[in-house]
């Protein structure tokens, strides 16, 4: 059992609209009318001037003001090559410069890695140690800035720190599911002729969310909130109505804002559904991230009441 000690997020500087997106990726008006009226997306962040470690490293930094380093940092990837060659954009780990500190990317799970990796570090974390968690990507291509009939993607980190020690949120349990007859799906353009995973898809997600309620032993009704990634509005409606949820109880007003930012969807919206105040001591809460592969993902945690001296802090761009 370990805690979320503090979590930072950020997202790149710029936002660019659903139009000025389709527009760079010669997308048909059609396409933006669907992204836009069907999906729910309105704004993507964007920015080509902003590197990836800039960008991660601004949420890094307001983390780690303190002289101590982690004892681990795991830096979730979705895209195997997170950068142009030749830039400062591949290796945003490379920020934190401590001899005693040990690295590694986790990528496997592509855009679940954020949320699977939780359970890993459960089990590699120092008893009186912390870890942290880099969950960052950049849409630095038109090939990966785009999940044709599905989303459009933004640019995205977060930060978070956990550690064995009373925190803002308890990680329960949680559950990883796996489709291995799509693991060569890699988003690229022409895969989504393939229909067949689009079919499972509803039913693969909610069965990963009801399994890691069961491991966490809660239930649905429980759960203040379930924090997705924002791929589109209405494949979440689908799976509220499978799990038997509220649609209030989906944290989906990110979707517009943000698009979906590979793996840091559901810390963006954990942070905004705790900044706007809409948890208190004792809530449930799920996050849940699904990645081409196809890996499903979800963890539980329960929000702690307030420690003397923690630092909630949680700051956007």
């Amino acid at each position: 059992m370990f805690d979320i000690l503090d979590i930072e997020t950020t997202v790149s500087a710029r936002s660019i609209t659903v139009s000025q997106a389709c527009a760079q990726l010669t997308l048909s008006n059609k396409d933006r009318r669907m992204y836009e009226r069907f999906f729910g997306l309105a704004s993507i962040p964007s920015d080509p001037t902003q590197s990836l470690n800039v960008m991660t490293g601004a949420a890094i930094a307001r983390l780690l003001e303190g002289p101590e380093a982690p004892d681990l940092v795991v830096h979730c990837h979705t895209l195997l090559s997170s950068g142009p060659c030749r830039s400062d954009s591949a290796v945003p780990v490379h920020l934190i410069e401590a001899g005693k500190t040990e690295v590694f990317s986790a990528t496997m799970c592509h855009c679940a890695s954020g949320v699977a990796v939780l359970e890993m570090v459960e089990s590699l974390l120092p008893e009186n140690g912390t870890a942290l968690i880099v969950v960052s990507d950049k849409a630095f291509h038109p090939a990966v800035q785009l999940i044709r009939n599905t989303t459009l993607m933004g640019d995205g980190a977060a930060a978070i720190l956990v550690g064995k020690r009373p925190g803002r949120f308890r990680y329960l349990g949680g559950h990883t599911e796996r489709l291995g007859a799509y693991s060569i799906i890699t988003g690229l353009v022409g895969e989504e002729t393939d229909t067949a995973f689009a079919d499972e898809y509803i039913e693969f997600t909610a069965r990963c969310i009801e399994l890691a309620l069961v491991n966490a032993g809660i239930t649905i009704a429980d759960v203040r909130l379930i924090l997705p990634h924002n791929v589109n509005i209405p494949s979440w409606d689908q799976i509220a109505q499978r799990i038997g949820a509220a649609r209030d109880q989906i944290w989906l007003k990110n979707v517009s804002r943000y698009a979906h930012t590979f793996g840091a969807d559901p810390f963006l919206n954990l942070a905004d559904a705790d900044r706007d105040g809409a948890l208190a001591p004792g809530d449930h809460v799920a996050l849940v991230s699904v990645g081409l592969g196809a890996t499903a993902a979800c963890a539980v945690l329960q929000v702690n009441p307030p420690v003397d001296g923690a630092n909630e802090r949680t700051v956007e761009k």
